[in-house]
């Protein structure tokens, strides 16, 4: 195994969403395979998974900005976390040269220290050999996650500023979006105007109101601006073709990027015999976004029986209805144990999505997927083979292909070829650190 060391930045050290996840599965995989890992977390606790890995974490115990009314000092946080700079550069410094750790003020002399290192090595390629134990930069990468809720982008910005290889997983649209979906959600529906334009800064696209759209604004300027993300960040994983797409524009235009699912941790059990179920099963957020509303009528035009698993602002009136059951939020093995008893999964979202985690999940049991047109989901589901692509928002599209998994051999003809195909390749944590490392080696040669 190379000797490499890499630092992953989360906003937090316990699973809170798909970004963490990715996060900290990484970093246990990781460690896992024998690299040196450190992950550097905003908010904690520290999950169990990370406290019992070979690996360091450095949790700044710090709050997100759901909490910023109880403490307003968050809102100034979410907009440039200054004690993750200084937890960067300390760490950073002391692997430049190892065992050293370097208050703030002394950065400077750091800096010079190491152009000179750098002006000498190039000079005298003996030299360079005798110090290159001093210097173990071209060793390290530092991998960001997530970053909007507590830790912002400062931490990179320090990274760029010693020299330091970054790559960034593209989990949402922030490095452009101030909302981090290209969505409006007042009109529920995709975005057209461009980023951060001024057509964009005076438009209310918020979930909440315009003052925290001009907040989101603001934080999205100062993270560009100074934190540097997305120009001087030349590496991007992407989870979908899509998503690449959308933020291409907004990133640099020399910038690299590498395709890499998100790993997935599913046992491989008997393909489930879908002709016996009968509910059609949601996993997520019950919020109108998601598409549910679209969901609610057409499944009460169709007569089928839905299974939401999650909860959201619209769950009373998903609770309304009676062919309809919502269990809120379920751990990972009883999704699972959800997925078992569905008949398909329907995946309706009427926003571009970045990955769409439970479609995969879906066809490891062998349950086909009814997914938006629009979502990055669909390009994890071959239309007609291993399930449908329907119109975002369509309610008659939608019908249509309930229509279709009302027949016995279609649906367990696509369930079959959903379940083949997964297993062919599967994203497990393991495959999944196999790539990355390869990415990882890409990235450090360049």
């Amino acid at each position: 195994m190379k000797n490499i060391t890499i630092i992953i930045l989360n906003d937090y050290c316990h699973i809170n969403g798909g970004a963490s996840k990715v996060a900290i599965d990484e970093a246990v995989g990781l460690a896992n395979a024998g690299v040196k890992v450190i992950f550097i977390g905003a908010c904690g606790p520290v999950c169990p998974e990370l406290q019992n890995a070979k690996l360091e974490v450095i949790c700044l115990e710090q709050t997100e900005l759901i909490n910023a009314g109880k403490n307003p000092f968050t809102m100034l946080q979410g907009l440039w976390n200054f004690k993750a700079a200084g937890i960067m550069r300390n760490v950073l410094e002391s692997i430049v040269i190892p065992g050293a750790s370097f208050p703030h003020k002394r950065s400077e002399w750091f800096g010079k220290l190491s152009d000179v290192v750098s002006s000498l090595c190039n000079r005298n390629k003996e030299l360079d050999a005798s110090l290159r134990w001093h210097d173990n930069r071209a060793n390290t990468i530092i991998h960001l996650h997530g970053y909007t809720k507590a830790l912002t982008t400062s931490p990179v910005r320090v990274a760029n500023k010693l020299g330091f290889k970054v790559i960034c997983t593209l989990h949402d649209f922030f490095p452009a979006c101030p909302n981090g979906a290209f969505f409006d959600y007042v009109k529920c529906k995709p975005c057209p105007k461009r980023a951060m334009s001024l057509d964009c800064i005076k438009t209310q696209c918020d979930k909440r109101h315009y003052l925290h759209k001009l907040y989101r604004v603001v934080r999205t300027f100062i993270q560009q601006k100074f934190g540097e993300l997305p120009s001087a960040v030349m590496d991007y994983i992407t989870l979908s073709k899509q998503s690449a797409d959308l933020l291409k524009s907004y990133l640099p235009e020399d910038a690299r990027y590498y395709a890499l699912e998100n790993p997935i941790e599913i046992p491989h059990l008997p393909l489930v015999d879908v002709r016996a179920n009968k509910s059609v099963v949601a996993v997520g957020r019950i919020d109108p976004e998601k598409g549910i509303e679209t969901l609610l009528k057409a499944a009460e035009k169709a007569g089928v029986s839905l299974t939401l698993v999650g909860d959201g602002s619209l769950r009373g009136l998903a609770e309304s209805y009676p062919f309809c059951r919502v269990t809120g939020w379920l751990s990972s093995a009883q999704v699972v144990s959800e997925l078992a008893k569905a008949r398909a999964l329907i995946f309706p979202s009427l926003w571009y999505e970045t990955y769409g985690l439970v479609v995969a999940e879906a066809a490891a049991r062998g349950v086909p997927a009814i997914v938006s047109d629009i979502s990055a989901a669909a390009e994890r589901v071959e239309d007609r083979k291993t399930g449908w692509h329907m119109r975002a928002g369509d309610i008659d599209d939608m019908v249509r292909c309930f229509n279709i998994i009302g027949d016995d051999d279609s649906v367990a003809e696509a369930g079959l070829a959903a379940y083949n195909t997964f297993w062919k390749s599967p994203p497990i944590l393991k495959n999944h650190v196999e790539k990355l490392l390869i990415i990882y080696d890409k990235v450090m040669v360049i």
